[in-house]
């Protein structure tokens, strides 16, 4: 049942920034309708066996904004059009998960061999209701045999309910380093307002849903996962935050930029009380960073993953211990220490194997991904200035993500 699709097949070959196959992205990216023949789920490619792993889960909304209009409109902000925005975020978004990995590929061509699970090319559209549901039922387990998650973040996507909840799932069982957020193509200074405006009202009772049928079914899912809702919209919101920040780090070039981008997030953090994770932002001198290594160079994303690593990952972790259920995060530590599998949510047979450096080790230990005692604020930001100086000695080097 469980079925994968790559880069090359959904997004037609495409290369960053360029359109290999202009008709079939927009004949894909469109809508969440297949053809009638089921051409879209033909793409897709078995997932078989226990051990079965895929690379990335896409999540997205179908949908483009209301407010969604390309030209010289006076009120016009889209770049592009929406379903070409999506398909370049989703090319730019696997090139750079390879580039975390510290892949020795050229990962320009490597990035054609990600497998991805995209709703419409692996849940069939066509074949009835019954059998659609049965592969919604099972969506924590696809995002649980996928390794990381790509968010095509249009400015509605925090106000649907499936997209809040798949962040929220994949976060239950993976490291928040896993997550890659597409924001290039669709955020601009007239739509900003509108992603802080979003993240700001997350709500489980006023998000959208396509079909209200499948809101019972989401509200449950939160139920069985989560303390209730309030926790899970705490949560959402606050991982939201910290990994929106992290994403406008590379467009804080200077202090002009950093004002525009990344201070709003701070200002959200702190109207929504997340003072902590307030300190942590503060801490980030991404100016410094472009700087000492150069705009979107490798020394500058080593530097902001070792900020992010250091600071902020510690203080996620202690929100997800007090956000989910006990007995949730308890079969999941229990599965971890005894070298088992990560949470199979649903289908805890099928679950893969734990990934090394898994975050959930920092539950009650607070350890970042190396192993070491998680540092005070202070701490950090010494640790931070430290590696700076390491990185510009060394002519931008370090390790990879």
């Amino acid at each position: 049942h469980e079925s994968v699709a790559t880069p090359a097949e959904v997004s037609g070959s495409l290369a960053p920034g360029v359109l290999c196959d202009e008709t079939f992205i927009k004949t894909f990216w469109r809508d969440n309708t297949d053809t009638p023949e089921g051409h879209h789920f033909m793409l897709s490619e078995p997932c078989l066996g226990i051990s079965a792993q895929l690379n990335c889960f896409v999540s997205h909304c179908w949908s483009p904004p209301s407010d969604w209009m390309v030209g010289e409109e006076e009120d016009a902000y889209a770049l592009l059009p929406y379903e070409e925005a999506k398909s370049r975020e989703l090319a730019e978004l696997c090139i750079e998960r390879m580039i975390s990995m510290g892949s020795d590929e050229d990962p320009h061509q490597a990035w054609k061999r990600t497998t991805l699970w995209i709703d419409k090319a692996s849940i069939p559209q066509n074949q009835g209701p019954e059998i659609k549901m049965k592969y919604v039922l099972m969506i924590e387990h696809f995002i649980t045999l996928s390794d990381s998650l790509l968010v095509l973040l249009s400015h509605t996507y925090f106000t649907r309910l499936w997209c809040i909840y798949e962040w929220a799932c994949f976060l239950i069982s993976k490291d928040p380093r896993n997550i890659f957020i597409g924001s290039k193509y669709f955020m601009t200074p007239e739509s900003q307002p509108k992603y802080l405006a979003a993240v700001r009202g997350i709500s489980v009772a006023k998000a959208e849903c396509f079909a209200e049928s499948d809101r019972p079914i989401l509200e449950a899912k939160v139920g069985q996962y989560y303390r209730d809702a309030a926790s899970f919209e705490r949560y959402v919101k606050i991982t939201a935050v910290a990994l929106l920040a992290k994403d406008m780090l590379e467009f804080a070039t200077d202090e002009d930029d950093e004002k525009r981008w990344l201070l709003p997030w701070v200002d959200l953090a702190r109207e929504l009380n997340f003072h902590e994770l307030v300190a942590a932002i503060e801490q980030a001198k991404p100016v410094q960073w472009h700087l000492d290594f150069g705009h979107g160079s490798p020394g500058f994303h080593n530097m902001a993953n070792d900020w992010f690593s250091e600071a902020v990952v510690p203080i996620l972790a202690e929100e997800l211990q007090a956000a989910v259920r006990p007995e949730v995060l308890g079969e999941r530590i229990a599965s971890e220490s005894s070298g088992g599998s990560e949470l199979g949510l649903n289908n805890p047979s099928k679950a893969p194997e734990v990934q090394p450096g898994c975050w959930a080790r920092l539950f009650g230990k607070k350890k970042d991904k190396k192993g070491r005692v998680a540092p005070s604020a202070s701490d950090s930001e010494n640790v931070i200035n430290v590696k700076a100086k390491e990185l510009a000695a060394a002519g931008s080097g370090g390790h990879g993500a």
